[in-house]
């Protein structure tokens, strides 16, 4: 009876150490899927930047760099170019680019697999429009700068991706220029003029 007793007692103490063991390990596991890694890739899909519609806003690629949870570095960088032949009388072509860059600077704070970003972020936006024809070849310019407060927020699965989004309120400063004949050496009209805008996106990042 004593030897069964003395063999109970240590299988129920080396049970226990195993499943505390197990439990830390996957807690460990768990603490390890939230959290977020260092370095990331990702894309911010967005609407129109100008209200006018006039060219489309490139999607962001964002490269995400996270300081102990606790700080977000982020840069963006997105282009696009587009050519367009018109079957008119006029045999016109145009040719459009638009770039986009800018830097985030966040705040984080987690809940469990969710991951708050506040902080601040700035942006250059510009358009380069060219018109061919029968008549004068036009080019048309366009430059944004904005800066303001940034929120968001990225839901984490696995331990490599997420998915999430972000909302931000610029300050704008914009400048538009047409030359409506580039061979005459001088800028038919330019405007500048100022406006608060609201962009929000979706982003999608892969963190290694």
């Amino acid at each position: 009876m004593k030897n069964f007793v003395k063999t109970l007692s240590i299988a129920i103490i080396l049970a226990t150490l195993f499943c505390s063991n197990s439990l830390c390990q996957t807690t460990e596991f768990q603490d390890k899927d939230k959290k977020l890694r260092t370095f990331g890739i990702g894309i911010n899909i967005s609407p129109d930047i100008f209200e006018d519609n006039f060219y489309d806003t490139p999607s962001q690629f964002l490269f995400t760099l996270n300081i102990k949870d606790k700080v977000r570095i982020e840069p963006e960088f997105g282009l696009s170019f587009l050519s367009r032949s018109h079957d008119d009388n006029f045999n016109s072509k145009s040719k459009n680019s638009t770039s986009i860059i800018g830097i985030g600077l966040y705040g984080l704070k987690n809940i469990n697999q969710i991951h708050i970003t506040y902080g601040i972020k700035f942006n250059r936006l510009s358009n380069y429009t060219e018109n061919e024809g029968s008549g004068p070849t036009s080019r048309y310019e366009r430059t944004a700068y904005g800066i303001g407060p940034s929120f968001g927020l990225e839901y984490v699965f696995g331990k490599h991706f997420s998915f999430g989004t972000g909302f931000s309120v610029f300050y704008m400063n914009r400048k538009v220029t047409n030359d409506y004949d580039i061979n005459d050496n001088t800028i038919d009209e330019s405007v500048k003029y100022k406006l608060w805008s609201t962009i929000a996106g979706l982003q999608f990042r892969f963190y290694f």
